[in-house]
């Protein structure tokens, strides 16, 4: 009985042994036979990111936006559709070069919630910095009185474009170079982004601005584009103003 007793403890401890070194065995063989991971975007996988966003109930524009946003990126991925830290910042880069601020990191914000979906958060991109630019002065090289001559003149003599040129450029602060960035679209949001060395900045436009523009462009036709334009159609700058 007692022999008995002493084999099955032997058998037991030799079936731990051999349960525990498998058990290590098989946590070795999983560190070893693993290749490196490579993040690579897959575009028929998006379709699960679609329902995971409707899951989420985001708004059927902004669905729409990621999809298109991260069908960019796959496009300009090319062939090799490997995703680096490296990689996202040069796309970056791109979108700073091709299109404006609020652009750039509304796509940027698509990419990184994609990101953040997949678990790739060391990928994830800060956004663009944009240079704000509060409302100026109505006049910071002129006086006042004077200022307000010059547009009463230019209204007497009939000409409203000249005065709103001069009324826009007083309550934002612009160049002439920068006439061009003020466009209905910008009228309509309240704010225009102009750039400026390599950098974008925003330009906010006074409600009473805003109202005389939208008034101005309203008599003219003017539904998309810049503001100011010569008889030609040219946006106006220092050369045809």
């Amino acid at each position: 009985m007692k022999g008995f007793t002493w084999f099955r403890f032997i058998k037991k401890a030799d079936e731990f042994t051999t349960a525990a070194f498998g058990h290590h065995v098989q946590r070795l063989s999983f560190f070893i036979s693993i290749p490196a991971f490579i993040l690579q975007i897959h575009i028929e996988e998006l379709e699960n990111y679609k329902t995971y966003l409707m899951e989420l109930e985001k708004g059927k524009e902004t669905i729409e936006m990621d999809m298109r946003d991260i069908r960019a990126f796959h496009a300009w991925l090319g062939e090799n559709l490997e995703v680096t830290k490296e990689r996202v910042i040069a796309y970056k880069n791109y979108l700073k070069e091709n299109y404006k601020v609020t652009s750039t990191n509304s796509m940027l914000v698509a990419l990184n919630r994609y990101f953040q979906y997949l678990g790739w958060t060391e990928c994830s991109v800060k956004g663009l910095r944009s240079q704000q630019q509060m409302f100026s002065p109505e006049s910071r090289e002129l006086k006042q009185q004077e200022y307000e001559k010059l547009v009463s003149t230019a209204r007497q003599k009939k000409k409203e474009q000249l005065a709103l040129i001069m009324e826009t450029i007083a309550g934002t602060g612009i160049r002439i170079s920068e006439l061009v960035y003020i466009t209905v679209e910008a009228v309509t949001q309240g704010k225009a982004e102009a750039a400026c060395k390599g950098k974008w900045r925003q330009i906010y436009l006074t409600r009473e601005l805003r109202k005389r523009l939208m008034k101005y462009c309203k008599q003219k036709s003017i539904k998309t584009g810049p503001v100011f334009c010569s008889g030609k159609g040219n946006p106006l700058d220092r050369s045809n103003i």
